[in-house]
């Protein structure tokens, strides 16, 4: 049975209700954190603005539900790395920025450069988003390898799952806008076929070359 396309472009905001129930207000840091852990939450903080100031001006461009949806998740991310850092005593950087506005250099460089590459077509605002999730992804992988604190982990690997349904997300709308499927440009093929296999979007995306997803 196919699935109906409304239930792609929502499935995203199912996984962020989730994970916000999973966001109790956390207890006081008993103990400070390491250095590495620190940089991730401030980073990860800016890389969850920078996904969702970039979608909203995509959205903007090209009116395609899919990033506007996703847009509101990545604004749940960024609160969920704000938790942390006021629960760690640590300043926020995206405080007092406008949307585009980054302190740290080279997220700021990085959304310079895909904002420009998205107003080439809508097709290539998608690949700008898929392109987004496989560094989100990789970026999470890395931190979560970096700390052993239970609160940390748990949202990392809440964000982590959520950028994996978001790249099958943008996988899928490229392959029915384009009728060619999705290569990944940062994982491997291996990684990124167990990802959509993982996500459960398996059977609706691979083999299905040319055909539409639902």
């Amino acid at each position: 049975m196919s699935t109906p396309r409304s239930l792609w472009i929502t499935l995203p905001l199912l996984a962020v209700a989730g994970m916000l129930a999973a966001f109790a207000p956390l207890p006081a840091a008993p103990t400070a954190l390491t250095d590495s852990e620190a940089d991730g939450l401030t980073f990860m903080r800016e890389e969850e603005k920078l996904a969702h100031d970039l979608y909203v001006a995509m959205a903007d461009l090209y009116g395609l539900p899919v990033l506007s949806n996703i847009a509101r998740s990545e604004g749940l991310h960024m609160d969920a790395m704000l938790t942390l850092l006021k629960a760690y005593g640590l300043p926020d950087p995206a405080a007092g920025k406008q949307a585009g506005e980054f302190t740290d250099p080279t997220l700021q460089a990085l959304y310079d450069d895909l904002l420009v590459r998205a107003q080439d077509s809508s097709a290539e605002a998608l690949h700008v988003a898929a392109l987004v999730e496989e560094t989100d992804i990789l970026d999470l992988q890395a931190r979560l390898a970096q700390t052993d604190r239970p609160d940390i982990a748990q949202a990392y690997q809440h964000l982590l799952q959520a950028s994996r349904m978001h790249l099958c997300s943008f996988a899928l709308q490229i392959e029915r806008q384009t009728g060619s499927e999705y290569e990944p440009v940062l994982l491997d093929a291996s990684a990124y076929a167990s990802l959509v296999d993982g996500a459960g979007y398996g059977a609706g995306m691979r083999g299905r070359r040319g055909g539409r997803p639902w």
